[in-house]
């Protein structure tokens, strides 16, 4: 085998990449990741449509794009969801620049950022609830010897910008407490 045949040159970086001859060629580019094979050229075949010859993939056929079009214009103007009230539709007038801003700010002073499950924004801290002792009741385990978690116990409540879905989290100091339990019950064993 020629030095030339186990040389390959990175389409992405174009990086020159010797080869193994016992392993073979690389698949991905050990300098920048990217599949070697997977670089796609366009080919436009503008020399055969100057010499007069069509495509052999080519076939007659109308469609109605324009149609297409319009109904997708259609849908985005009868499109009155949450979401377009939101963060991600921010930016039309001043005051949506203002409020993007403040949502920025108020993300800048939580300590936990989690990320809307729906749209993938960040959720805003809306309060911390404290349930009760009269209002749960926790589910006993025999391998635990007691409940997972009991009363008093708190939940933060957070909610997207975007699209306005809700979620909730236990409390930081209740998280500690559960892994406690769980981790005493791992010792009794």
């Amino acid at each position: 085998m020629s030095v030339q045949e186990e040389t390959v040159v990175c389409p992405w970086c174009h990086t020159e990449i010797m080869w193994d001859p016992e392993i073979g060629p690389e698949k991905h580019c050990p300098y920048c990741g990217n599949e070697l094979s997977g670089y796609r050229t366009l080919q436009l075949g503008i020399d055969k449509i100057e010499d007069g010859e069509e495509d052999e993939d080519e076939h007659e056929h109308n469609h109605d794009h324009d149609a297409d079009d319009r109904e997708w214009e259609d849908d985005d103007q009868n499109d009155h969801g949450h979401a377009s009230r939101g963060v991600a539709h921010l930016g039309r007038g001043g005051g949506d620049l203002a409020a993007q801003a403040t949502v920025e700010r108020l993300l800048e002073t939580q300590l936990e950022m989690p990320e809307c499950p729906v749209c993938r924004e960040y959720l805003l801290e809306a309060g911390v609830e404290t349930i009760g002792e009269g209002t749960f009741k926790p589910a006993y385990s025999k391998l635990l010897k007691g409940a997972l978690i009991s009363a008093p116990f708190q939940i933060v409540h957070y909610v997207c910008p975007s699209c306005f879905h809700m979620e909730n989290k236990l409390s930081k100091a209740d998280q500690d407490r559960m892994i406690a339990t769980l981790a005493e019950a791992a010792e009794n064993d």
